[in-house]
């Protein structure tokens, strides 16, 4: 099950380059949730975290999650104006990935999932490309931390060492756990 970034609780106090970062909505002016809806390319996106260049947002990592996934744009409130660069870290210590140069003249998100396999501490920067920061609202939509599915089978198995190493016994754990033998056999 995923989990939306913008539900999280950022570990550290957050730098945003300009007001505070919006949740679940682009970054606004100097007050909290005066932002608009998140919207890049003409498309709408109801979950996010609208930041503004030179941002540094910071998650402790919940124990299991395993990917990160967004899609990164220059909000549509700038016009064709605004250039930044994405960067998703392991802490301070690591970049996973970083974007090309977005701008406001780009016409569509770009979708972005690294792996967060033994990170603690998820850190999404925005730097301001370079060039200033005027105009540099940027969106990190769809954010979500993640965990990959096990299949069923792969949890059973888990479920029935946990309980007991003596194999003789595991159709007792079966029928404990309430799985039929066609479950069992996935």
């Amino acid at each position: 099950s995923d989990v939306f970034v913008s539900t999280l609780t950022p570990s550290v106090t957050p730098i945003n380059g300009w007001g505070p970062i919006e949740r679940d909505r682009s970054n606004g002016e100097q007050g909290p949730t005066d932002g608009g809806p998140l919207r890049v390319g003409g498309i709408t996106f109801p979950r996010g975290l609208g930041v503004h260049a030179t941002s540094d947002v910071r998650y402790t990592v919940p124990t299991g999650c395993t990917t990160f996934s967004t899609q990164i744009g220059v909000d549509d409130y700038v016009g064709n104006l605004g250039s930044v660069v994405f960067e998703i870290w392991n802490g301070t210590t690591t970049r996973l990935h970083q974007s090309g140069i977005r701008t406001g003249a780009d016409p569509a998100t770009t979708p972005i999932t690294v792996p967060l396999t033994g990170v603690t501490t998820l850190r999404l920067v925005v730097t301001d490309a370079g060039n200033g920061n005027a105009y540099d609202h940027a969106d990190w939509l769809d954010a979500t931390i993640g965990v990959e599915e096990l299949t069923r089978a792969h949890r059973l198995a888990t479920t029935m060492l946990d309980l007991g190493d003596d194999p003789s016994q595991n159709d007792h754990h079966l029928v404990a756990l309430g799985v039929s033998d066609a479950v069992a056999a996935e």
